[in-house]
């Protein structure tokens, strides 16, 4: 009786191990390292997890709401979605286009392929070429909402997935996604034989750097990045009584647009408090030096304001748009938007 029992039991051990071994040459993906990442025919994170199958939807969502067509969700496009984000963990260490077998540099054309051919390269099955939009946060990890919004506040990366600008004869038949870590990416597929020659793209620019647009203004309030991409980078700031908010998108070198949100109560005079009309003088006075009577221009712009609430005011300052409006019943937002200039772009 005894040793029946025991043989039952060891024979339903067997059973259940011949059961699960069985089964996972179909759904096992292994951790891959080193040069495997480039080569492996599956590597953990091939297939698409939670956050990336709703970062699919929102990029679907998105482009619906602006009149482009519905493209599939490409298993062999998110393979190389996820070996570019654990390459650049793993091995290239770096925020960049590159891959640690193909270093990319936007101003050297022959590194091109190394984005536009990468499908091909590692073998994923999709034989067109491939065009990567990539993000990171630098404040934990990387969510399918947040990558998108930064995006699509970049000129570049919102030109590739709604083709727009130099994008706008692409015809993307797949798209590819890949969210680890504080990192997103997708990869837009373009079918082979179409679409082959570089572009340019009318990029945004102030033509200022980020150090020169925030002098002075780390005295008012505190300001840290929060995100970026490759080409775009975004920097928060706030008061201590958190009720000055300060965005500037951009690159150290250009930034692309500066928009200032600030919540107020105003004074019975309707006049903003000196500390929030310091911040906005010394911001405006970096980005545009020329500009004389930025004070009254403020002072002015508030009383009207305070006085109408659906009232606004702008200026135009070397062809950049500065526009000053009521943005709730206690606060106001100063947006700039800056002048286009000609860029070119291969990604």
């Amino acid at each position: 009786m005894i040793l029946r029992t025991v043989l039952t039991r060891l024979l339903g051990v067997f059973i259940l191990f011949w059961f699960v071994g069985a089964a996972l040459p179909a759904i096992a993906q292994i951790p891959c390292t080193g040069k495997d990442v480039l080569t492996a025919k599956s590597c953990q994170g091939d297939s698409n997890s939670t956050d990336e199958q709703a970062l699919f939807q929102l990029v679907t969502r998105y482009r619906s709401a602006n009149g482009r067509p519905q493209i599939r969700l490409s298993p062999a496009l998110s393979m190389v979605a996820n070996r570019h984000l654990i390459d650049l963990m793993q091995n290239v260490r770096a925020f960049t286009h590159s891959w640690s077998n193909c270093p990319y540099d936007i101003a050297i054309e022959k590194t091109w392929h190394c984005v536009s051919e990468a499908p091909r390269r590692l073998n994923s099955g999709y034989t067109g070429q491939g065009f990567e939009t990539l993000y990171r946060t630098t404040t934990g990890n990387a969510t399918p909402a947040s990558a998108l919004e930064a995006w699509k506040k970049n000129a570049l990366h919102n030109s590739i997935i709604l083709t727009l600008n130099m994008f706008k004869d692409m015809a993307w038949d797949e798209v590819g996604v890949a969210v680890d870590g504080p990192y997103a990416v997708l990869w837009f597929g373009s079918p082979p034989g179409k679409n082959e020659a570089a572009a340019s793209l009318k990029g945004l620019g102030l033509g200022v750097s980020y150090d020169q647009a925030v002098a002075g203004l780390s005295k008012l309030m505190t300001i840290d990045q929060t995100s970026s991409s490759v080409e775009n980078n975004k920097w928060q700031g706030f008061t201590a009584d958190k009720g000055t908010k300060l965005e500037i998108f951009g690159s150290r070198k250009d930034i692309t647009e500066a928009s200032v949100a600030i919540s107020m109560k105003l004074g019975t005079d309707g006049k903003m408090s000196s500390e929030n009309q310091k911040i906005l003088v010394t911001l405006l006075g970096n980005l545009f030096p020329e500009w004389s009577g930025i004070d009254d221009w403020i002072t002015r712009a508030v009383a009207a304001i305070a006085a109408d609430r659906s009232a606004s005011r702008t200026k135009l300052v070397r062809k950049n748009t500065i526009e000053f409006r009521s943005d709730a019943p206690n606060s106001f937002r100063l947006r700039i938007a800056p002048e286009s200039k000609q860029k070119y772009f291969e990604v």
